[in-house]
């Protein structure tokens, strides 16, 4: 394997690595009811910190319905 194609390897592997949790992220703040946007501020050093902090502790937004129509419960689990 030449250097060239170990390099793009590597990049690749790592830019998956920073992306998952990117994409997961977005995911799950998107079905919190929160704007997905905010993860990227997880990727900025200090930004980080304020973010953690504002996500942890703002008041809770009601969480999007799974799928279907808004008043769907597809998917949820059944109350006990």
């Amino acid at each position: 394997m030449s250097f060239l194609a170990f390099q793009i390897l590597m990049a690749s592997v790592l830019g998956l690595l920073v992306l998952m949790p990117l994409a997961l992220g977005w995911r799950f703040l998107t079905r919190r009811g929160r704007s997905g946007w905010a993860v990227l501020l997880l990727a900025v050093p200090v930004l980080n910190l304020v973010a953690v902090y504002s996500l942890a502790f703002r008041r809770a937004v009601a969480p999007r319905p799974l799928s279907g129509s808004p008043g769907s419960m597809h998917g949820a689990l059944p109350n006990r």
